[in-house]
């Protein structure tokens, strides 16, 4: 989201529009992990009832928001390119080497 920020050329509505549906996401995961620590800190008695009859839907729950962020920043990645490719055929803007290391988004976490 940095190259977003430094780039106003790429500074598009869609892109926009991306970068919030990633923020929104990510506050949406964050109340999930509070919400799981919450739960945490509560009695071993109330952390092994709860695992035994919600783990599995809190774990989905959680996959579920990886893959939906995961697909997110796929989709800001293709719409950073789609623009960089509309300014790069006006001749506008070349992509550089640190450009393209900066939009290899690869997932390192999953």
């Amino acid at each position: 989201m940095r190259l977003v920020q430094n780039e106003i050329e790429v500074q598009t509505p869609a892109i926009e529009e991306q970068i919030q549906v990633i923020v929104e996401l990510g506050k949406e995961l964050q109340d999930q992990l509070d919400a799981l620590a919450a739960r945490l800190r509560r009695s071993k008695v109330t952390q092994y009832t709860h695992t035994l009859t919600s783990g599995d839907r809190d774990e989905k729950g959680l996959d579920n928001l990886y893959t939906r962020l995961d697909r997110a920043k796929a989709d800001l990645t293709a719409r950073i390119l789609t623009t960089h490719v509309g300014l790069s055929s006006n001749g506008t803007v070349p992509l550089t080497d640190e450009d393209m290391r900066a939009l290899n988004l690869r997932d390192k976490v999953s």
